[in-house]
C-alpha cells in the first residue's frame, strides 16, 4: 500500500516536472529570432560612356564660278550664306552651308578633324588660302575651346571644340569655311575631305 502511494506520488511529481519543462520550452521558443521577417533584394545596372559624333550637315558646296577679270583674288565664306563674294562670278546656285557637327553620345567630347589637303593642294594658284573657324549652333554647346578666328587648314589634326557638351538641346557646333581663290588656279572641280574624330573630354 505504501509502495503504491509512493509510485503515485512519483508519477504526479514527474507529470508536474514535465508540464513545467514544456512551458519553459514554449517560452524559450517565443524568444527565438531565427525566422526572418525581412530580407534584401538587389537591382544592378552598369552604365557605360558612349563617345559619338555625327556630321548632320556634311557638305560645303560653293558651286561653280570664276575669278573676275583684272581681280587678284576672291574670298568665299560659308557664313556669308547666299551673298555672292566680290570679285567672283557665280555660274550656279550660290548657297554654301557651314558644316554642322553634333555630339550624339552621352558624355562631353573633344572634337578634332584632319584634312586630306591644305590650301596649295586644294585650291592652287598664286597665294591661296583655306581656313576654318568654329561657332556654337546651339547656345553654349561648346563649353570651351572654340576656334573663334579663321585659322589655316593644315595637314594634321586640328581642334573644333575642346569640350562639346552632350545635352540633347545644346550639342551642335558649326564649322565655318573660308577660301581664297587667287589668280593662276586650274579650272577644274576641287575637293577636300575632313575626317572628324571625338574623344571623351
Amino acid at each position: 500500500m505504501n509502495t503504491d502511494k509512493l509510485l503515485v506520488f512519483l508519477l504526479v511529481v514527474s507529470m508536474v516536472v514535465s508540464v513545467i519543462g514544456i512551458g519553459y520550452s514554449i517560452n524559450k521558443l517565443n524568444k527565438i529570432t531565427g525566422f526572418a521577417t525581412t530580407d534584401t533584394g538587389f537591382v544592378n545596372i552598369t552604365l557605360e560612356t558612349n563617345v559619338s559624333v555625327s556630321a548632320t550637315t556634311d557638305t560645303v558646296n560653293f558651286g561653280s564660278g570664276y575669278l573676275e577679270a583684272t581681280k587678284d583674288y576672291a574670298i568665299l565664306k560659308t557664313e556669308d550664306g547666299t551673298t555672292v563674294p566680290t570679285n567672283w562670278t557665280n555660274t550656279s546656285l550660290y548657297n554654301p552651308s557651314d558644316l554642322v557637327l553634333e555630339n550624339d553620345g552621352n558624355t562631353n567630347i573633344t572634337l578634332n578633324f584632319s584634312s586630306d589637303k591644305a590650301a596649295a593642294a586644294f585650291i592652287g594658284g598664286n597665294g591661296p588660302y583655306f581656313k576654318y573657324a568654329s561657332a556654337n549652333k546651339d547656345a553654349g554647346a561648346c563649353l570651351s575651346g572654340l576656334v573663334a578666328s579663321y585659322t589655316d587648314v593644315v595637314a594634321g589634326t586640328q581642334w573644333v571644340c575642346t569640350n562639346l557638351g552632350a545635352d540633347t538641346d545644346y550639342d551642335e557646333v558649326y564649322v565655318n569655311i573660308s577660301i581664297k581663290v587667287p589668280t593662276g588656279v586650274t579650272a577644274e572641280a576641287k575637293a577636300a575631305t575632313f575626317t572628324f574624330t571625338a574623344a571623351a573630354a
